[in-house]
């Protein structure tokens, strides 16, 4: 890869930096990751850019540009009040439904007959297709 004029090898998981007297310096960061008791980031090709040519302030460039990043965030634990301790721990079961029976879809007493109609509807034009190309023939 050549970056301001110099040829440079990117290494996976490394960082490289590419000074260039006079005209400026480019860091690039590939398959970084940073972890934290209760973060975790993770970035595929990061590039910081600080270009100045000369110090002529003429060309001026200082940026970042991110190709892809991913962060996460554990949530903060609850809180009990001083001096209690719920009996289960605070433990709450996950995925339990909160009512019996199945999800609702959003579809109504009407969407049986909608789909028929919809059907009758793909068949006529269908025929009505193939009647065409038969008296063309």
């Amino acid at each position: 890869m050549t970056v301001l004029g110099k040829k440079v090898t990117l290494t996976v998981g490394g960082t490289t930096d590419v000074k260039v007297p006079g005209v400026g310096e480019v860091r690039l960061d590939l398959s970084r990751t940073g972890t934290t008791s209760r973060t975790a980031a993770a970035t595929a090709l990061e590039l910081k850019v600080d270009v100045n040519p000369l110090d002529l302030n003429v060309a001026e460039v200082t940026g970042t540009v991110t190709l892809a990043k991913a962060t996460c965030e554990a949530p903060e634990e609850p809180r009990a009040a001083a001096g209690t301790t719920p009996a289960d721990g605070g433990v709450q079961p996950q995925g339990a439904p909160a009512e019996a029976g199945l999800a609702k879809t959003g579809g109504g007493a009407a969407t049986p007959y909608l789909a028929a109609g919809a059907i009758a509807l793909l068949v006529a034009g269908g025929g009505a297709v193939a009647v065409a190309r038969r008296r063309r023939s």
